[in-house]
């Protein structure tokens, strides 16, 4: 366990690190600024004392010189006030073996409640249960969890009747925080007019078979009947086409829920492809169509050219006349 947290003076900024597992406790305090990197580490009893000693200088009236010791078995912390041009500071010094490890300077502010912004910061490093990174889920806003719902949860809560005990809930809910309902994750099923909005409520009767849902813990399926009749004018049996659409999100931990959904029907003289191929997306179109009788291709053919060589021009030998 652990966690990190920064606090900022001015142009210099302030990173608390704890790090703990059992019996072990680590806090280590970064310094950044623009020039330098200064860094202190120290156990949480080192930690406190020095607590104790800040708030003593922080809520009493500071004295001219104020210098305070803590050793942690070879190592000791030095916690001195000073004086310059800017105002006050307070400067924390880590020695071993005499020699200087490690020191921060926390500055005043022009506020001056930069002492006064560490002290809470390194209480805040004690107590881990003050930290963002380790709240309980009970704090947590309460619509996050709705939101965070399973397909089959969705769809088995719509179709139960809510109690009195979850009407109560629901109307404090929405009359103080003004909360999100469930209902806006599900179609309601009791309008026909979604199935078929070209009949009339008469004509359109539809009826969910409440006995085939089914869900458990830890089951992230459920079966759902539906029987749509006297859908038709004529005696042939005639039946309705519906498409369904849902948009999934994940919630803050890591469950699935329906953000929205949408029913639309189809038109019955489009009838339906009985195999329908899968359509890629991503495969590129060709440019052009191939032609089923090409043509061979005749290639340029340069002509030979003779190659000029060079040989020496030897001189005919002299004739004589007799």
């Amino acid at each position: 366990m652990g966690g990190s947290f920064f606090f900022f003076i001015e142009s210099e900024s302030f990173e608390f690190s704890v790090e703990e597992g059992g019996s072990f406790f680590l806090l280590r305090i970064f310094e950044r600024s623009r020039a330098a990197l200064r860094s202190v580490f120290m156990g949480k009893e080192c930690a406190k004392r020095l607590l104790t000693m800040l708030e003593d200088l922080n809520y009493s009236e500071p004295p001219v010189h104020f210098a305070r010791t803590v050793r942690d078995g070879e190592i000791v912390f030095i916690l001195q006030l000073g004086f310059n041009a800017h105002g006050s500071f307070l400067m924390i010094s880590e020695l071993l073996h005499g020699r200087r490890k490690g020191f921060i300077v926390v500055p005043e502010g022009k506020l001056g409640s930069g002492r006064r912004g560490f002290g809470s910061y390194l209480r805040k490093a004690l107590a881990l249960g003050s930290l963002a990174i380790n709240l309980p889920l009970k704090l947590l806003p309460a619509s996050k969890y709705k939101a965070s719902k399973s397909f089959a949860a969705a769809v088995v809560q719509g179709q139960r009747p809510k109690t009195h005990r979850q009407e109560a809930a629901e109307r404090r809910q929405n009359d103080g925080s003004g909360g999100h309902k469930g209902k806006h994750l599900m179609l309601d099923s009791r309008n026909s007019h979604l199935a078929n909005p070209g009949l009339g409520k008469d004509n359109a009767q539809c009826s969910l078979g409440k006995e085939n849902a089914q869900s458990s813990l830890g089951k992230e399926s459920a079966q759902i009947g539906a029987k749509i009749s006297h859908v038709s004018s004529d005696e042939n049996d005639g039946g309705v086409t519906l498409d369904l659409y849902i948009r999934l999100a994940r919630g803050p931990h890591g469950k699935w829920g329906i953000s929205w959904s949408k029913v639309i029907e189809m038109d019955p003289s489009v009838g339906l492809v009985p195999n329908p191929k899968p359509i890629d997306f991503y495969k590129p179109k060709p440019s052009h169509v191939p032609n089923p009788n090409p043509e061979p291709c005749h290639f340029f053919k340069p002509k030979h050219k003779s190659v000029f060589k060079w040989k020496p021009n030897l001189p005919s030998p002299l004739r004589h006349n007799i």
